[in-house]
């Protein structure tokens, strides 16, 4: 009997909520070691879940100052995730990513669609090989203090190109919300050829970011979420964005969300969401996701987007980002 690969994530942080204790309690039932990596003491994490330093990956070559926190935490975790790849035999989850099945990849890649029709693979649920060619160009320009998009026309890269001889730093930290993640994922998958290893969209993305809301419709068919080829239910950011506007935090009585909570003996009274900031921070979020399609990928020099409010340094799994741009 093959054994599972291990898991590993990372939580920015004092407490979990109910939603990321039933993400790893998930992984745990399906017979992976998960590993939580942390900036400093955190709460409420479920037995059987090794609690480990993030600085033994690496820490944020940014300053979070200036940045709003969530936007912040967001793109240091998809540095971690990427240098994670690199050093260790981990899959990459994000605490958002409710596992159905054992996660597996194929030829040490697990990398799935949010489309069908057309691969837009997302950063979510991960693993590229070691040696995957990919993997090298991505790291690269996230750690590169000056990164200079290779898709765009010069034109497109001239403020940047200006800083760069200048010697001031525009690194990772100053392009747009969910640059760092599922764009550059994309980008990079297709220069090298790699695009071939992306899943389809039932494998770990069965909802969308669109459709998510359909997670908390009790009259909603849950066949839908779990075909048989699904390893994850991604939530995404908008999940609790949806709970919090509009259910007080608790998921309805037999919803999808309300049923797997009861599957894994998960109170969502005993660990609540976070409000109202994270609230705010989730709507600033989906501000930023229209910024990204309104731009078309424009990486603007800007440090946040204009009236994002400066929240709380909640979830590493910052995805609850749009299309646009992935």
């Amino acid at each position: 009997m093959t054994v599972p690969l291990p898991v590993a994530s990372l939580w920015i942080g004092e407490r979990l909520s109910y939603l990321e204790i039933l993400v790893l309690k998930s992984l745990l039932a399906h017979g992976h070691a998960v590993t939580l990596f942390t900036l400093g003491p955190i709460a409420d994490v479920p037995a059987g879940v090794t609690v480990r330093d993030a600085a033994e990956i690496g820490l944020p070559e940014f300053d979070f100052a200036g940045l709003t926190r969530r936007f912040a935490a967001g793109v240091y975790s998809d540095v971690f995730r990427m240098d994670l790849m690199a050093r260790t035999d981990f899959i990459w989850a994000d605490l958002d990513a409710y596992c159905v099945r054992t996660l597996t990849p194929q030829d040490g890649y697990l990398v799935g669609s949010t489309r069908d029709g057309v691969i837009k693979p997302n950063n979510g649920v991960l693993r590229l090989p070691q040696d995957s060619e990919a993997l090298s160009i991505i790291r690269a320009f996230l750690h590169d203090p000056n990164p200079i998009p290779w898709w765009f026309p010069e034109e497109r890269n001239l403020v940047r190109l200006r800083q760069k001889r200048r010697g001031r730093r525009s690194g990772i930290e100053t392009f747009p919300w969910s640059f760092s993640g599922p764009l550059l994922l994309n980008k990079s998958l297709r220069r090298t050829g790699e695009i071939g290893h992306v899943l389809p969209r039932a494998v770990l993305y069965p909802v969308t970011h669109e459709t998510c809301v359909e997670l908390l419709d009790p009259a909603a068919d849950q066949r839908n979420f779990e075909t048989e080829l699904t390893q994850s239910v991604h939530l995404f950011g908008a999940t609790k964005l949806h709970l919090i506007g509009r259910h007080a935090g608790i998921p309805p009585l037999g919803s999808y969300v309300d049923t797997i909570c009861k599957l894994h003996g998960v109170d969502p009274r005993a660990f609540p969401l976070e409000s109202p900031q994270e609230a705010a921070d989730l709507i600033a979020d989906k501000n930023l996701d229209q910024a990204i399609v309104a731009a078309g990928e424009d990486p603007a020099v800007s440090r946040s987007a204009p009236g994002a409010p400066s929240g709380i340094m909640a979830s590493a799994s910052p995805h609850s980002r749009a299309e646009g741009g992935k």
